[in-house]
This record gives structure tokens, C-alpha cells and sequence, in this order.
């Protein structure tokens, strides 16, 4: 993040909100191994031609960001 902030790209206020935002009261950050996991639940994804049937956590929870 320091180059994106020399660079402009980032405020410094954006910088700091975004360093704080973990300890906001309900965040819980999960480990990235966590999300590449196979996701078992019921998802529109599995239906999905790209991801013949092989849906991670990660994918089913952000894909539409």
C-alpha cells in the first residue's frame, strides 16, 4: 500500500480505513487457505459451465463482487 499512496492511487485516509477496518467489532479476517477449500453448500455456481463443479468458499461467497 505504501506505493499506492506515493503514487496517489490511495488516500492516506483510505490507507488508514482500511488498516483499521479488521478491528471493527463483528470483522473476522479468515486465512486465505480457508477460502480456496471446496465448498460443499448449495451454490448458482455449480451450475456455471466455468467452474464444472469444482465451487470454493472463495468463489461462492465473492463471486458477484
Amino acid at each position: 500500500m505504501d506505493d499506492a499512496v506515493a503514487d496517489g492511487t490511495l488516500s492516506a485516509a483510505d490507507r488508514r480505513r482500511i488498516e483499521t477496518a479488521p478491528a471493527q467489532p463483528g470483522c473476522l479476517i479468515v486465512p486465505l487457505r480457508l477460502l480456496h477449500l471446496r465448498y460443499e453448500g448449495r451454490t448458482w455456481l455449480a451450475d456455471d459451465p466455468a467452474y464444472e463443479g469444482n465451487v470454493t468458499r472463495r468463489t461462492s461467497f465473492f463471486k458477484h463482487l
